[in-house]
C-alpha cells in the first residue's frame, strides 16, 4: 500500500482515512471522501452482508459501484512525492498485489 512520511508535512487530502498512509490508488466515494483502493474495498468486503456496509466517514450506504478512480488526486500525490524525492508506487503494482491476495484467499477457502 502507500507509505507514511514522518518528517514531511503531508497534505491531509493525500492520506487515506482508513490506513493513515499516503494513497497510491485513490478512489472517491459518491459522498466525496477519498480512500486507498485496497483499504476501502477491504473495508466493504469485511462489512458485506451487514448493516455496517457503509462509508466509514459518513456512515451512509456505500458499495463498490459507488466508488470512482480519482486520477486528479493520484496525479497530485505523485507530483508531490516527486518534488520531495519520495518513492512513487505505481497503481499496476497495487493491482498485481490485489490479484495475488485474492488468489491466495480463494485457495485458503478451499483448504478450510
Amino acid at each position: 500500500m502507500g507509505f507514511s512520511a514522518t518528517n514531511l508535512a503531508v497534505p491531509e487530502r493525500f492520506i487515506c482515512p482508513i490506513t493513515q498512509e499516503i494513497m497510491v490508488d485513490p478512489l472517491v466515494s459518491k459522498h466525496g471522501h477519498n480512500f486507498e483502493r485496497r483499504a476501502i474495498l477491504q473495508w466493504l468486503n469485511d462489512h458485506a452482508n451487514s448493516p455496517d456496509q457503509c462509508c466509514p466517514m459518513t456512515r451512509k450506504a456505500l458499495t463498490p459501484s459507488m466508488l470512482f478512480p480519482n486520477a486528479s488526486l493520484r496525479t497530485q500525490i505523485r507530483s508531490w512525492q516527486a518534488q520531495n524525492g519520495l518513492p512513487i508506487t505505481c497503481r499496476e503494482t497495487t493491482e498485481k498485489s490485489t490479484l495475488i491476495l485474492a488468489s491466495v484467499s480463494s485457495l485458503m477457502r478451499g483448504v478450510e
